[in-house]
């Protein structure tokens, strides 16, 4: 993976959200600073419904995320952030990661790069 940088979550570049302050460019800018990977903070969470299904506007956020950091040859790890609700509810916790990863898989099971 080599040289990395967490995007999105807690940095000033905004959060998953319609509404970003990071745009494409930026994508551009993290590879030509030299990185090779980003790590993705998601606080999946607060997107999901009682039945823990992610919003689909979240997802199609997500999505342009993933898209355009791999068009710009970097590496991306999702990261699952939720670790205050995780450490106050684990029995919670463990069923929202489960349905979590189960529907990030799916959407990029086909998705492998080359």
């Amino acid at each position: 993976m080599r040289r990395g940088v967490n995007i999105i979550g807690y940095d000033r570049c905004g959060k998953i959200s319609p509404r970003r302050a990071f745009h494409e460019r930026h994508f551009q800018l993290i590879h030509e600073a030299g990185f090779q990977t980003v790590r993705v903070n998601l606080q999946a969470f607060a997107h999901m419904d009682a039945q823990n299904g992610l919003d689909p506007a979240w997802l199609k956020t997500l999505d342009w995320v993933v898209k355009n950091a791999v068009a710009n040859d970097l590496t991306v790890i999702l990261d699952e952030h939720d670790f205050g609700f995780c450490a106050e509810h684990a029995d919670t916790c463990r069923t929202k990661l489960l349905a979590f990863w189960q529907q990030v898989a799916e959407a990029y099971k086909m998705r492998r790069r080359a």
